[in-house]
């Protein structure tokens, strides 16, 4: 996940040199120093998540305590490096200390009673050593957490149900300062804040730059983005101007906005991310219509790029090619789409303003919500409204395999934003679709699940999938960001160039043109709409597809491919139209649906039209009534399955696939890590469980399922490997396929002064080890049989694991355990190691 969207667990041992063995976490047992009018007493071993650590100070006369951190090893003199705590003296009282407020290492805690007069007299040392412990794995947080809700009792109650991240909104420059309340409050419950600000705000925070439309002696012209026809600038609901990101004026202020707010959290362990947006994008006029920005500075930097005049925003009709010297084709390549969080002009933006993060923090992760497609910032992250996903889960799958490609050579962590969860509207089904909608992107690589709004956390529903998703999470988490996803035989292109064409009518201004023609209206958002109903009715048929983005085309990827599917490619480009029928003269097969106008000579015709998928997304999504929503919705899944028909009839068969799944309306992906594949299957079924059968292509003969922990009886069918499964309703299995049989774990132990490492490698027949991802759980425990908090949730990568653990001055010496469980075949192991 990002560099700190993992939970991170601190772990806080406490010691005094002339004390014994540690002490339970549970126990309040102190570890006591003392010295004539001074005592110091502190739990000898704390476990943390943030939460803070509570130093007893007992003393006697008059003055003040001192309570202060310096670096183990440094001389007595040297500068303090944390001053905790100043209290008055003669009382005993508790102090609190946040851990998160100095970097993990070994420290002296030094406790010293002055006089009224500030002499320095009586003092107390301890030793102390901070470790933090960060795995990598699945995130789940929550969305859009009003200021007011983040109270302990809140927050205590997110971190039971197993949520580990928190959104709220904190977009006030003029109150940067409170920031690091928040993250405090926050990681002391060991939640990780995602701090959203809202970069198209700034604006409002300098009087002398812009305000309001009805502001009088404002010129937003000169810096704000200016629409065709009228080049007039563009306000957004709040009546102020928006800016234009390749403006240098605005994007000055956009920047000295980010440095202030996200200097608040930089250097903080509590922090995930910070959020430049929210629910929208800079992108220009989402509602359709007109191609952009046509200020001074975005036409300027068009002519330097490209040498070309900028584009007249004309309805072009579908068939259109595009040569080099198509001046809108370049528009959309160099500046982007309107109504998209991608494109030149927004990667561009996000790259400048994560650099300005980069200066104050270079850890600190940047993402928006949504953005970051291109793979320009630390994630890309995804919004899908829950109502527009429930009865077509499929096209969450389109959501996921999209947000791979479009990042390229990149390979980002993807986090999901599953909003739109409002139990009070009666949602049927509320639990199964939303813990089917968790798995499928769980399966599809998502890193990070997020679920809004914050209120609909409280609804047992939506309790109950997260708690048939958590432990999935958990323990296959740290297995899954290690493995890389397989690429399949058959590439289908999303077109942009299609998708911008589109996008330069307004909605009803389509609608119109087409009633004249008397055919099918479509709309700015048709290609993607078709795309749900041609990508599902793919994975209906269980074949084995992957989307590829125009710059793939481009890069000659479709070399890895042996066929091409097209859904209504109606615009394209010269250059990519070579590269197609070069594909095809490779004699590699191109398939086209009926509104693929742009299609290479012998293209095998699906017998369908995608694009009819459009003619429901208004009459359902948008319709006020939740009756004739859910007909409309059940009209989808219909289309679906006829689409369905048609591929099967004509796609199937034609391209071999490395896994046969049946029932094909079973979901499946597969990945890799070393000599071992991996397997995962989701029951998009919500009421009934399924008998699959499996077929895969390959020599691992031995399969192993991760969540059962056991070896899966099998068959060899020639090349094949067969076997059979269930499934619940709206449930995930995941399989590990291995060349040999997982017979034995290793585990090795070296102790150098005060740091212990752990090697741990799975091994098979003959001593070979086998390379790949293992989830395993560990335990491990001290002499006195404690467990400590680097107990958990772990995978090998290659077949091979290494922890070290950072070990206090006065640990229990003797046999602590390691026992590991390895979750595919169910091997335990335990071992002993002798700490000195």
């Amino acid at each position: 996940m990002l560099s700190r969207m993992h939970l991170a667990v601190l772990a806080v041992a406490i010691v005094c040199g002339a004390a014994s063995g540690p002490l339970d976490r549970a126990s309040a047992d102190p570890v006591e120093a003392s010295v004539k009018g001074l005592k110091v007493s502190i739990p000898r071993r704390a476990y943390l998540r943030g939460e803070e650590m509570p130093i007893l100070v007992a003393s006697e006369g008059t003055g003040s305590v001192e309570l202060a951190l310096r670096v183990e090893g440094k001389e007595q003199d040297a500068t303090l490096q944390h001053l905790i705590a100043q209290v008055p003296a003669g009382k005993t009282q508790t102090v609190p200390f946040g851990t998160w407020e100095v970097h993990p290492g070994a420290y002296e805690l030094r406790a010293t009673l002055r006089d009224n007069m500030g002499n320095y007299g009586t003092a107390v040392d301890l030793a102390i050593v901070i470790v933090s412990l960060r795995r990598p794995g699945i995130t789940l947080g929550t969305i859009d957490v009003p200021a007011g809700a983040l109270k302990p009792a809140n927050l205590h109650a997110l971190t039971e149900q197993g949520f580990n991240v928190v959104y709220y909104r904190f977009a006030d420059p003029t109150a940067a300062n409170g920031l690091r309340d928040l993250l405090d409050v926050c990681y002391s419950h060991g939640l990780l804040s995602v701090p959203i600000l809202d970069t198209r705000t700034a604006i409002r925070w300098d009087d002398a730059l812009a305000g309001p439309r009805s502001q009088a002696g404002i010129d937003a012209s000169e810096w704000a983005q200016l629409l065709r026809p009228s080049l007039e600038p563009v306000y957004d609901q709040s009546n102020f101007p928006v800016l234009c990101p390749r403006n240098p004026k605005a994007m000055a202020l956009v920047a000295q906005y980010v440095k202030t707010l996200a200097g608040g959290a930089a250097g903080h362990p509590g922090v995930a991310a910070v959020a430049l947006d929210r629910g929208a994008t800079l992108a220009f006029d989402w509602q359709g219509g007109g191609i952009g920005c046509f200020c001074p500075h975005c036409l300027s930097y068009f002519r330097e790029q490209t040498g070309l005049e900028p584009p007249a925003a004309q309805y072009v009709a579908p068939g259109h090619v595009a040569g080099p010297t198509d001046s809108f084709a370049s528009w959309l390549l160099l500046m982007g789409k309107p109504g998209d969080a991608q494109g030149g002009t927004l990667e561009g933006y996000n790259k400048a303003l994560k650099q300005v993060v980069g200066k104050l923090d270079p850890q600190l992760s940047v993402v928006q919500l949504p953005g970051g497609y291109a793979g320009e910032l630390d994630a890309s992250t995804y919004q899908i409204n829950y109502e527009q996903y429930r009865t077509i889960e499929t096209k969450l799958a389109y959501t996921m395999d999209l947000a791979r490609a479009r990042q390229g050579n990149q390979k980002k962590p993807v986090s999901l934003v599953i909003e739109g969860l409002n139990p009070g509207e009666g949602l049927p089904n509320l639990k199964a679709h939303l813990q089917l909608l968790s798995l499928i992107a769980v399966s599809r690589g998502a890193q990070s699940l997020t679920y809004g709004p914050y209120e609909a956390t409280t609804d047992e529903r939506v309790s109950g999938a997260l708690a048939e998703v958590r432990p999935i999470a958990e323990k296959l988490g740290p297995m899954l960001a290690t493995v890389t996803r397989d690429t399949m035989p058959i590439a289908v292109l999303y077109s942009g160039t299609t998708e911008g064409y589109q996008r330069v009518l307004r909605w009803q201004e389509a609608r119109d043109r087409w009633a004249q023609a008397g055919k099918w209206f479509e709309e700015p958002w048709e290609h993607e709409h078709s795309f749900y109903l041609g990508y599902s009715a793919l994975l209906r048929n269980g074949l084995p597809v992957e989307i590829v983005t125009e710059p793939d085309v481009l890069g000659g990827r479709l070399a890895e491919y042996q066929a091409l599917v097209l859904i209504d490619h109606e615009y394209s480009t010269e250059a990519l139209e070579k590269k197609i029928r070069e594909f095809q003269d490779s004699g590699k097969l191109v398939f086209a649906d009926q509104s693929s106008v742009v299609r290479p000579p012998r293209a095998v015709a699906i017998p369908t039209d995608f694009s009819g998928w459009s003619q429901l997304i208004p009459l359902g999504l948008r319709n006020p009534d939740p009756a004739v929503a859910d007909i409309v919705r059940e009209r989808q899944s219909g289309l679906i399955r006829e689409a369905a028909h048609y591929v099967g009839r004509t796609v199937t068969g034609h391209v071999p696939s490395p896994v046969k799944v049946s029932p094909a309306e079973v979901l499946y992906t597969t990945a890799r890590n070393g000599e071992s594949r991996y397997l995962l299957l989701v029951n998009p079924e919500l009421e009934k469980p399924v008998d699959v059968s499996v077929s895969v292509v390959g020599e691992e003969d031995f399969v192993y399922d991760l969540l059962e922990s056991k070896r899966v009886l099998t068959q060899r069918a020639g090349e094949r490997i067969e076997f059979a499964t269930q499934l619940a309703p709206a449930a995930l299995r995941a399989f590990l396929l291995s060349p040999r049989e997982i017979t034995h774990l290793r585990v090795a132990t070296q102790q150098t002064d005060r740091k212990v490492r752990l090697n741990l490698s799975v091994g098979g027949e003959a001593g070979l080890r086998v390379s790949g991802s293992h989830p395993l759980k560990i335990t491990l425990t001290d002499s006195a049989g404690r467990e400590l908090p680097e107990s958990g949730y772990y995978a090998t990568n290659a077949g091979r694991l290494s922890l070290e653990l950072q070990l206090a001055k006065a640990e229990p010496a003797g046999k602590w355990t390691i026992t590991v469980s390895e979750l595919a075949s169910g091997l335990v192991r335990t071992q002993q190691f002798e700490v000195k």
